[in-house]
C-alpha cells in the first residue's frame, strides 16, 4: 500500500476538499494496518521502516528486516576512477515504477478480473462514482444493485485497531452500512455471471456521499436508475434478517423567532433544557460507542442510566448537572472520560471504572460533593496516574476508595 506515498500524494492533491482528504488518508491506514494483522510475517529492508511499520499499526514479532545494500568484498575490486574521470561525478539508480494504487483502484481492479466493464465518473468535491457492469449482449431492461462507499463514523472512534476478525466474520465500521451490501452485490453478480446468467444486463452502482443525504449524487443516481428493470439497495440488516424495504427521510428546516429572554438565553436553549430536566432513565443499547459533548446534560430528574456494553468514550460534559444520578458504571472496554462528562452531579454517591479506562479529561468530577465510592478494576497507582494533572484527585480521597488489583 505504501501508506506513506499515497498519505503524501492526498495531502499535495488540490482536488480533494480538506474533510475527505483526512477521511483517505485515514483509510489508508487502516487497509496497512488490515493487512498487518492478517499477515504471517512482514518483511522490510531497514531499521527505521521496521519502526515506521510498528507506528502503522504491526505487530512488533511479525516483523523481520531482509538486508539491503551490496556486499563490500564483492566490490573492493572494482576498478577506482582513471585519472581523465576524476572531473566527473558518477551517478547511478536501480529504480522500478509501480502504478498507482488507490481503493477505488482496488474496487476497478477487482471487477475487471472477474470481466465486468468498470467506469469511474468525478463527482463535485467528493470521491469518484463507481458503475460496475456485466458485459451482456441483452437488450432488455437491467437489474441495478446500489450501495455507498462512505461510513458515518468519525475518524478515530475505534482507535488503532479498526478492523477485527473473529470466528470467520469480519468486523468494522461501515461493515453493515454498507461494505457488506457491496461485497453481496459484486459476489452475485459473478455468482450469476458463472452460471451463464444472460438474460438482462446487471449493474452496481456505488456513491460516495450518502452519509451526507447524497448531494452530489442524487442526480447520477436518477440518471444511472433510469431504465432499470428492478433496483436493489444492498444496505444490509442486522441478525441475519432479510431487508425487504427502506424508510425515507425528511429534512426540516425550523426557523424560531424569540426575544432575548432575561438571562439572556436563547429560546432553542430553553427548549433544550425542559426536554432534558424531563429525562428520567436512559438504556442505550449495544451499538453505541460514543456519546457526544453535552448529550444529556441538564437532565435533572435522571436518576437511572444503563451505559452500552461496547461504549468507548463520552464526550465533555456529557452528563454534567444530572443532579438525581446516585450511580453510575462504566462496562469493560470503556476507555475516555471527557473534561467535566459528569461534572456537578449533586447526588452521585458512586462510580464504578473498568481497568481499561485510559483517559479522564480535566475536571471529570467537579461539582460530585456527595461521591463516597470509587471501584476500580485496576490498581491504586494506574488510578493516580489518570487523575495526575487534571484537577481529579478528589477521586483518591473518597470514603470509600476499593482498587481490584
Amino acid at each position: 500500500l505504501y501508506t506513506r506515498e499515497r498519505e503524501e500524494e492526498l495531502i499535495k492533491a488540490e482536488w480533494i476538499g480538506n474533510t475527505y482528504r483526512s477521511i483517505w488518508i485515514q483509510q489508508f491506514k487502516k487497509m496497512s494496518r488490515a493487512a498487518y494483522l492478517r499477515a504471517d510475517m512482514v518483511t522490510c529492508l531497514y531499521e527505521y521502516a521496521r519502526h515506521l511499520q510498528i507506528e502503522l499499526g504491526c505487530p512488533e514479532e511479525k516483523i523481520k528486516i531482509t538486508p539491503n545494500g551490496i556486499s563490500v568484498a564483492r566490490m573492493e575490486n572494482i576498478p577506482g576512477k582513471r585519472e581523465e574521470d576524476l572531473p566527473y561525478v558518477n551517478v547511478g539508480a536501480i529504480l522500478r515504477v509501480a502504478p498507482i494504487k488507490d481503493v477505488k483502484t482496488l474496487i476497478q481492479a477487482f471487477a475487471q478480473g472477474r470481466g465486468f466493464v468498470v467506469n469511474r465518473f468525478p463527482s463535485r468535491g467528493m470521491g469518484d462514482y463507481i458503475t460496475v457492469g456485466t458485459a451482456c449482449e441483452s437488450k432488455k431492461q437491467p437489474f441495478t444493485f446500489m450501495g455507498h462507499m462512505d461510513t458515518v463514523h468519525p475518524i478515530g472512534l475505534f482507535g488503532p485497531e479498526v478492523l477485527k476478525e473473529e470466528d470467520g466474520w469480519l468486523y468494522g465500521p461501515g461493515a453493515v452500512d454498507c461494505k457488506g451490501g457491496l461485497v453481496c452485490a459484486m459476489l452475485t453478480m459473478e455468482a450469476l455471471t458463472a452460471c451463464g446468467y444472460e438474460e438482462r444486463p446487471l449493474k452496481l452502482i456505488m456513491t460516495p456521499d450518502e452519509e451526507i443525504s447524497s448531494p452530489t449524487s442524487r442526480e447520477f443516481i436518477q440518471e444511472q436508475n433510469t431504465g432499470s428493470a428492478a433496483l436493489f439497495n444492498c444496505e444490509t440488516g442486522t441478525e441475519g434478517k432479510l431487508v425487504t424495504g427502506r424508510k425515507g427521510i425528511y429534512k426540516i428546516k425550523v426557523e424560531v423567532t424569540a426575544k432575548t429572554m432575561s438571562d439572556s438565553m436563547s429560546a432553542m436553549e430553553a427548549v433544550r433544557k425542559r426536554v432534558a430536566a424531563s429525562i428520567k432513565e436512559i438504556v442505550l443499547p449495544d451499538e453505541v460507542y460514543f456519546i457526544g459533548e453535552k448529550a444529556f446534560e441538564d437532565c435533572e430528574a435522571l436518576t437511572k442510566i444503563t451505559l452500552s456494553a461496547k461504549l468507548k468514550e463520552i464526550g465533555a460534559a456529557a452528563f454534567r448537572n444530572c443532579n438525581e444520578l446516585t450511580e453510575i458504571e462504566f462496562p469493560e472496554g470503556f476507555e475516555t472520560l471527557g473534561a467535566r462528562s459528569i461534572a456537578s452531579c449533586e447526588k452521585l454517591k458512586k462510580i464504578t471504572l473498568p481497568a481499561t479506562l485510559a483517559s479522564i479529561g480535566n475536571k471529570a468530577f467537579e461539582g460530585c460533593d456527595a461521591l463516597q465510592c470509587i471501584v476500580y478494576a485496576g490498581s491504586l497507582e494506574e488510578l493516580k496516574a489518570l487523575c495526575k494533572g487534571y484537577e481529579n484527585d478528589k477521586i483518591l480521597s473518597v470514603k470509600e476508595l476499593i482498587c481490584k488489583k
